[in-house]
């Protein structure tokens, strides 16, 4: 809603203006508030991963955009960008497992439930980050819609979120995440199929409540699978799983973003009338369906290797099932 007010108010140059703002208030209320230890010893920032990690992954993601700009993914400027990029992650893969403190620490993939519980994050980021991109352009280039309005109607998607991440927090402590994610992610490949079926004059409100049902389901969908993660680590392995799990689900998010937009660029170009256009977007959300039910597999392992873990610590004599402290309504807030 905001970013629909300052494109139509100003341009859309300002949205990034933004940061700006976040930024400097956030800046210092860090350095005031936010704990700190003078004189605490900290890994040093492995360099050498950072620059082939960003870099390949800008290559992939660059050669998947021009995908749509050539209408191959065949072409050379495509398979170009690509090959370098996946060559420089092969790379990356090889140094974060000599070096002793990696960018990302790739070893806790030795881990069948941490793995299920990456998978589940990278999917869902794509299918849910991905599919962001097409309401919008459905709201405005097919209905005609101005931005702010279009930000109002995209709004119900961020409510359902909203009321169910608490209760999702909830039922992780009793239930563990893994059952949880499980139930949100089949929701949230279901809630999407609606849109796979839209039309060119699908009611508005329509829409809306069925943008709002799939933000709830993401919102059961998240935390859980995170959280069911941290489950089997050591305490001293969660700092590095954190942000592990967050980069997939952000790089997820940037792949599936790319290649929704280019199934919905190609289908656009045999669209010759409202009706085919809407068929267009169509196409493009039965993908993000199908990028929504690559991680119910890995959620059923997941779900099956919290449950042997949990009753494993039952049996050592642990109590309570948690094998770690972690704070899933922390998480959510994190997340969201």
């Amino acid at each position: 809603m905001l970013g629909g007010t300052i494109i139509q108010a100003l341009n859309w140059h300002w949205i990034f203006y933004v940061n700006l703002v976040v930024g400097a208030i956030a800046v210092p209320l860090a350095v005031r508030i936010l704990p700190g230890k003078t004189g605490q010893h900290t890994d040093t920032l492995d360099f050498t991963g950072l620059a082939l990690m960003s870099t390949g992954l800008v290559g992939v993601t660059y050669g998947l955009a021009e995908a749509g700009t050539y209408n191959s993914f065949t072409n050379v400027h495509v398979l170009v960008p690509v090959v370098v990029g996946l060559a420089l992650i092969v790379s990356f893969a090889f140094h974060a497992l000599r070096v002793k403190h990696p960018l990302l620490d790739l070893r806790l993939y030795r881990r069948w439930h941490f793995t299920a519980a990456s998978i589940v994050m990278f999917a869902l980021g794509a299918a849910v980050f991905g599919a962001m991109i097409l309401m919008p352009l459905y709201w405005q280039e097919l209905r005609g819609y101005d931005v702010l309005t279009t930000g109002l109607l995209t709004g119900p998607q961020g409510v359902g979120m909203a009321i169910t991440m608490p209760l999702a927090s909830r039922l992780t402590e009793r239930y563990g995440g893994g059952p949880v994610a499980f139930v949100g992610v089949v929701a949230t490949a279901i809630m999407t199929v609606p849109f796979a079926l839209i039309g060119a004059h699908t009611a508005v409100l329509e829409l809306c409540f069925a943008m709002l049902l799939r933000g709830m389901a993401m919102g059961a969908s998240f935390m859980p699978a995170m959280t069911a993660a941290f489950s089997a680590l050591e305490r001293s392995e969660i700092s590095h799983a954190t942000p592990q799990l967050n980069v997939l689900n952000r790089i997820g998010g940037s792949i599936g973003t790319t290649v929704l937009a280019v199934v919905l660029a190609n289908a656009e170009r045999h669209a010759h009338n409202p009706t085919q256009a809407a068929q267009a977007f169509g196409t493009a959300f039965w993908w993000s369906v199908g990028l929504a039910a690559l991680a119910i597999i890995p959620c059923v392992v997941l779900m099956r290797a919290e449950s042997n873990s949990r009753k494993a610590a039952k049996l050592a004599g642990l109590g309570d099932p948690d094998l770690v402290a972690v704070d899933s309504g922390a998480i959510a807030e994190v997340l969201a």
